[in-house]
């Protein structure tokens, strides 16, 4: 009997983590990650620059720590991308050279096609497009699982996070942890965006300044497969941004989204919300919008529930809260500050002048709108959604 149990033993495979290798700074860095044997951890001190022309890929599980890379080439190419499941990447810096690309050439610095992926407290600067671009390879397996944390974007063409799939939608990405990330000077795009059929998302602790939005929810219309479903969005804040919340949508319907503790200060406006169903937000702070319009627009969405708004301050504006060609809206917890400049403080446009049917507000203090609090009328036609 004791034999038995020994040759089972001998017979159980061994997992020991792979070797802990210190870079060369004087080696190029691509030909040590490329070489590496799977599992190993790569460190660097922290203090080399490596300065790499063709992009750097991740063929095995890998850990890395402690890189500065910079990319040099006029090409619109990224740096690294991780063509392997399983890999860790944290404590590192990645440059691009936008200012050295003309024209659409655009690359993300950091480009991940493989599930299971850890990349954290990391620095993207000066990208021709994104900081960290999540999405499968054409063809290829679905990305599922992965965590972005503590992630800085200065300056970059686009995105900070870009989370997206391949083929039209029908290569998903699911299940992504995005928390942590700030963006600091991105005006076409900012710090993260959620796009193209993505599942399951959970995106919190967002921070964007002098961006276009800090989150964004969008699709390019190219199939329903592009249908965006279960998103959390949290703990959000944007100043001096165009948005801090917004759907970039064509004529595709998205669903299952939540957005909560939403914080814009002197933006133009706080929510731009559009082709969302089963809709959820709550607990939003808009101080100071800039926008003449309304600061919290809502078109074209079923099932919607706004709770918890706040405004204070602000130029003149149209009204505080818009919502139009929606159904199943449940309004409550608006309050407008004696600081507030608006005329209307909710509007409600509807296609035809019939009943609204599901409408409940409730809860609101609109006293301080110069007009009606609660203003019901037919939608214009620069509102109408396609």
């Amino acid at each position: 009997m004791k034999l038995r149990v020994i040759v089972l033993i001998a017979l159980i495979p061994s997992f020991a983590a792979g070797a802990v290798v210190e870079l060369d700074c004087a080696r190029d860095l691509g030909e040590q990650i490329e070489t590496a044997e799977p599992f190993s951890e790569l460190h660097g001190d922290g203090k080399c620059t490596w300065y790499v022309a063709k992009p750097i890929k991740v063929l095995v599980p890998l850990t890395i720590r402690k890189i500065r890379v910079v990319l040099k080439s006029s090409k619109g190419i990224p740096l690294i991308k991780i063509l392997a499941r399983s890999v860790t990447m944290t404590d590192f810096e990645l440059v691009g050279n936008k200012h050295l690309v003309a024209g659409t050439a655009r690359e993300a610095l950091l480009q991940v096609f493989k599930s299971s992926f850890h990349i954290a407290r990391g620095t993207f600067r000066n990208s021709t497009k994104d900081g960290v671009q999540v999405r499968p390879t054409a063809g290829g397996f679905p990305i599922t699982g992965g965590l972005l944390r503590d992630l800085v974007g200065r300056h970059n063409n686009r995105d900070l996070v870009s989370l997206t799939t391949a083929d039209g939608g029908s290569g998903v990405t699911r299940n992504v942890v995005v928390e942590n990330v700030r963006a600091y000077g991105s005006r076409d795009r900012g710090a993260v965006e959620i796009s193209d059929g993505v599942e399951d998302m959970f995106v919190r602790s967002v921070y964007a300044e002098n961006c276009f939005y800090a989150v964004s929810i969008q699709d390019h219309g190219v199939s329903k497969l592009e249908a965006i479903r279960r998103v959390f969005v949290s703990n959000i804040v944007a100043v001096r941004s165009s948005f801090a919340v917004v759907s970039q949508v064509q004529s595709i319907r998205h669903g299952d989204v939540s957005i909560s503790r939403v914080i814009a200060k002197d933006c133009e406006k706080a929510l731009e919300l559009q082709n969302l169903d089963w809709v959820r937000v709550d607990d939003v702070r808009v101080i100071a919008p800039s926008t003449t319009g309304y600061p919290f627009e809502v078109k074209n969405c079923k099932d919607i529930k706004i709770r918890d708004v706040s405004f204070v301050g602000g130029g003149q504006a149209k009204g505080a809260i818009m919502v139009a060609d929606s159904t199943n809206i449940r309004i409550a917890g608006v309050t407008l500050s004696q600081k507030t400049n608006v005329f209307f403080g909710i509007t409600i446009f509807k296609a035809f002048q019939t009943f609204q049917p599901g409408l409940q507000i409730s809860e609101v203090d609109l006293r301080a709108s110069r007009g009606k609090e609660i203003n019901i009328g037919i939608t214009p036609a620069y509102l109408r959604v396609p």
